[in-house]
């Protein structure tokens, strides 16, 4: 399961770059935040993934 949360970290990333990258100006980048740090933003929504995680994986996560 880590693996698989590694891959999606590391998605979520380079498309967030990506999308930084090419903002023309702060109302762009200030969508892209939203998209990927808002309250149901992808990033967030990965986050919320670590509240449900056993112990052990957790310290895993670490």
């Amino acid at each position: 399961m880590q693996i698989e949360e590694n891959m999606e970290l590391d998605a979520i990333i380079n498309q967030a770059q990506s999308q930084i990258d090419a903002a023309e100006d702060a109302a762009t980048l200030d969508q892209v935040r939203f998209e990927f740090m808002g309250k149901k933003g992808k990033l967030t929504d990965l986050l919320k993934g670590l509240g449900k995680l056993s112990n052990e994986e957790r310290s895993a996560a670490d």
